[in-house]
């Protein structure tokens, strides 16, 4: 959340930071 704010300032850098999150945020929850 902290790096999601850090990067708000570009925004293809935030996209791919979501991107990344909701993949891992999957992943995490597959494996739980």
């Amino acid at each position: 959340m902290i790096k999601k704010k850090h990067l708000s300032g570009s925004l293809v850098p935030d996209r791919c930071f979501l991107i990344i999150f909701h993949k891992v945020e999957k992943f995490m929850g597959n494996t739980c």
